[in-house]
């Protein structure tokens, strides 16, 4: 016989089964999150502002979504959040059916806007949103359509540190919402990559004369971390773009306001829309895509020591500066760590693939920072 599935609200008696739920399959930052987001909406429920369903299977908690009605420009707008499913029970369509019961309930409530914040590296739950009519919702598109109206979403649980997430949205028929141009994502990304490098130079008493030459060595610094997972994914015959993301840009500029630097406004991705970076067959494929990022930007660190040990004036100045820029940018991605959202650093992906391989990627970064501090 079949396992027996029942998707229904959840009962007041329920939310600790929802909490244990979230305590079991979600790591610390996502767990408060998801816990934060669930306990708002199961106090609003009685006013109609939003609901959550739980899936149960066989008697036992399979699953879990929440929604949220929010009122934009007059117009109700539904927002679905906090989709989990039990790890022993994925790949059975549970998300999906969960997804189906929160899209009929915000339909059925009279939210013909639709929206939910998914993260791109969670490959099974971009793609499951994807074959359900949602497609990418970016800020250009988001003032298009309500102007600074969408705020009100953004600042709904906090949305604004979710980083590594993307708002999508459900199309209506014949609509067609298009995503960003590179143009667009490449610009926005590497605003907020500089404006913390120069704010760095600001406060460590360079002349504004620097700014740049910073500001083109921040390019180069950033074309060569992203392009180089850019080619190695060509090598494989896969297509990527560079995705800009806003949460990131807004955490990066608020720890470089604390004088702490975290290198994150957006990220490469590969381009297939069912590409998977949690198959084991890609595993291997993901982890060398992504190795090469961190080893990227330690090279630029020793060619830039190089350059500031034969120039001077502005471009000695520059070149340094830029040395301890690209070792942060390896440093970091080499944590193999996740943030708000499960944004998986680069030494995550390596990491899972192979440790080995990750700790090549440590001592190779290792001797460089020799090269340019100790030598």
């Amino acid at each position: 016989m079949g396992e027996a599935l029942l998707i229904r609200e959840v009962e007041e008696a329920e939310i600790p089964l929802v909490k244990q739920l979230f305590r079991e399959n979600l790591w610390l930052l996502d767990r408060l999150f998801f816990t934060s987001t669930f306990t708002s909406i199961m106090k609003e429920r009685e006013g109609g502002g939003g609901t959550s369903f739980l899936a149960m299977m066989d008697g036992q908690v399979a699953g879990t979504v929440s929604v949220r009605v929010v009122r934009i420009q007059g117009e109700q707008h539904g927002l679905i959040d906090s989709l989990v499913t039990a790890k022993g029970v994925q790949g059975r369509g549970i998300a999906r059916k969960l997804l189906d019961a929160a899209i009929s309930w915000l339909e059925e409530g009279g939210c013909r806007h639709i929206y939910a914040m998914v993260d791109r590296y969670n490959s099974r739950s971009w793609n499951m949103f994807v074959h359900h009519g949602f497609s990418p919702f970016d800020i250009p598109a988001q003032l298009r359509r309500f102007g600074t109206g969408f705020l009100r979403v953004w600042t709904t649980d906090s949305h604004f540190l979710g980083i590594g997430m993307y708002f999508l949205r459900k199309e209506q028929p014949g609509e067609g919402i298009g995503e960003s141009s590179s143009l667009y994502n490449h610009s926005v990304g590497f605003a907020g990559f500089l404006i913390p490098w120069l704010l760095f130079a600001l406060w460590g008493g360079f002349a504004v004369a620097v700014f740049p030459y910073l500001a083109l060595l921040a390019l180069i610094s950033f074309i060569g971390h992203e392009y180089s997972h850019a080619l190695i994914a060509r090598f494989f015959g896969l297509k990527t773009y560079f995705r800009e993301n806003m949460p990131g840009s807004i955490f990066y500029l608020g720890i470089s306001l604390l004088r702490g630097i975290y290198p994150f406004s957006g990220s490469t991705y590969i381009r297939q829309t069912d590409w998977s970076y949690a198959s084991p067959e890609n595993a291997r494929v993901n982890g060398l895509i992504y190795f090469i990022g961190p080893v990227a930007s330690s090279m630029l660190a020793v060619v830039f020591h190089h350059l500031a040990g034969i120039t001077e004036g502005y471009w000695q100045a520059a070149f340094s500066f830029g040395v301890l820029f690209n070792v942060a940018i390896a440093v970091v991605n080499l944590l193999p760590l996740r943030v708000a959202g499960g944004f998986p650093f680069d030494g995550t992906k390596i990491y899972g693939w192979n440790t080995g391989a990750w700790a090549l990627a440590v001592a190779i970064v290792g001797v460089s920072v020799y090269l340019v501090y100790f030598v």
